[in-house]
């Protein structure tokens, strides 16, 4: 029979061996699976701060095509308004635009182009000026509808001058009243390259 002072050893010895295997095992199988388990939360930590900062990139360069977009139609609202070049042609179609839809009788118009004065170099291009010369007849309404027209067009137009003529019947005569005229001086500014 073994003795319960030795069963106490043995039992203490025996938990000792436990303890002493459980460090072991802890030490080489635990911790190195601890250090491998650090290492990966570090590369999904780093993953997650570069997936944030290229999404962040992202919406940066989207936020910048957004803006660069609202700029082409800024910029192609400006051409219309002063196109890049003198563009008579745009000028003629639009000054007869104008005359059909108030219902005058264009009986004159003369071009010039006129080089800018301004010797100052800026952000933005030189401006040139097409001065143009109209003579339009028809009633007194229809006159200053015309003008009004012509100054809120799309290109942008500034009324110089304007001589007003009206029609008057010559004394005695059975023909119908002359019609009234407009003596317009117009610039229309442009581009210059």
């Amino acid at each position: 029979m073994i003795r319960v002072s030795t069963k106490r050893i043995l039992s203490i010895g025996l938990s000792a061996l436990f303890l002493i295997a459980a460090v072991v095992i802890y030490s080489t199988l635990i911790r190195s699976e601890i250090k491998v388990i650090d290492e990966k939360r570090t590369i999904v930590a780093s993953k997650t701060v570069l997936f944030n900062n290229q999404q962040n990139a992202v919406n940066q360069v989207s936020e910048l095509i957004s803006k660069y977009k609202g700029v082409a139609k800024l910029q192609q609202t400006v051409s219309l308004a002063v196109p890049a070049s003198e563009n008579t042609i745009g000028a003629l179609r639009q000054i007869e635009a104008i005359g059909r839809a108030s219902g005058v009788q264009i009986t004159s118009l003369s071009f010039t182009t006129s080089i800018s004065k301004s010797k100052i170099k800026s952000f933005t291009k030189k401006l040139g000026v097409l001065s143009i010369s109209i003579r339009a007849e028809d009633s007194y309404e229809t006159l200053k509808n015309f003008l009004q027209l012509l100054e809120t067009t799309v290109r942008v137009a500034n009324v110089k001058t304007f001589k007003f003529q009206p029609g008057i019947p010559q004394p005695g005569s059975r023909a119908p009243v002359p019609n009234d005229t407009l003596n317009i001086m117009v610039e229309m500014y442009y581009q210059e390259s």
